[in-house]
């Protein structure tokens, strides 16, 4: 999830993913420009896409699963993966890609008729941040001293809606906006979709990856109608021009763009706010 602040149309976000694994990409953000735009509706273009994977120390990941669409490919032992000719989207192609021990990735682009394009992901690894009983209120502790506050009984199991009994496991990390290599690691991209539907670019005052699992591996998530708490903690040099409150946003995966579903609010060096799903 991503918190994000509205500058001219530029990336502010703090951010929190949630995609179709559950996993969350939350991110706190601010627009960097004013609205750049209504929703634009997909144009589909035939263009072509390689890239090379990487994990957090720049070593290629070979054998992890590539997709585009319906397209479905698997990097080399160089990292690196195409696709010829396929159908995208002029304004929000999408790559996403999966490899055991990492969050998921989703990379964003235009893409115009005829074209060739290349990407960069870097993968972020899947660390375990804390264990929590699903009957108790919890809190689950990340290095930069970001948390992830559950309350008792709050999550349930995704294929099935029933209510978890049990330790939670707590995977989540911290994405620090601030990072030279942050075009290779942000999910998605910069594009986003404020409140009143308006495509906007975004720039970010923090990210978090999260993802919610049960003893056995099942895939968990927060039960209609509650929450989980997150404080974010904000980067240094960011932290004396972050402002009192900005947006919160969750990345959809679908179309790879982030949007905005509420505020968090800043206490001392952190912000502090509430998301659901």
């Amino acid at each position: 999830m991503n918190f994000f602040k509205k500058p001219s149309a530029l990336l502010v976000v703090l951010l929190l993913l949630i995609n179709s694994s559950c996993q969350r990409d939350i991110d706190l953000y601010v627009p960097d420009n004013n609205n750049v735009g209504q929703i634009l509706n997909p144009v589909p273009v035939h263009a072509s896409v390689s890239g090379k994977l990487v994990d957090q120390n720049d070593n290629a990941i070979s054998g992890a699963m590539v997709r585009s669409g319906t397209n479905i490919t698997t990097t080399d032992s160089r990292g690196l993966f195409r696709f010829n000719n396929i159908t995208m989207d002029k304004y929000a192609s999408v790559v996403t890609v999966e490899y055991n021990g990492y969050f998921k990735g989703v990379r964003t682009f235009s893409a115009a008729e005829g074209s060739s394009n290349f990407i960069k992901i870097k993968l972020i690894p899947k660390i375990l941040a804390g264990s929590i009983n699903a009957s108790a209120d919890g809190t689950a502790t990340l290095p930069n001293n970001s948390t992830v506050t559950l309350t008792a009984n709050s999550v349930v199991v995704k294929a099935t809606g029933q209510v978890y009994a049990g330790a939670i496991n707590v995977y989540a990390a911290n994405i620090d906006p601030t990072a030279a290599d942050i075009a290779a690691i942000i999910p998605g991209s910069f594009q986003a979709i404020d409140a009143a539907d308006f495509r906007v670019l975004l720039k970010s005052y923090g990210m978090m990856a999260i993802q919610l699992e049960g003893q056995s591996g099942e895939i968990l998530q927060i039960e209609n109608g509650k929450t989980a708490k997150l404080h974010f903690t904000i980067p240094p040099s960011l932290s004396a021009s972050a402002p009192a409150t900005v947006p919160l946003w969750s990345l959809n995966e679908t179309d790879g763009l982030w949007k905005e579903e509420g505020q968090v609010l800043k206490s001392g060096n952190a912000y502090d706010g509430n998301v659901s799903h």
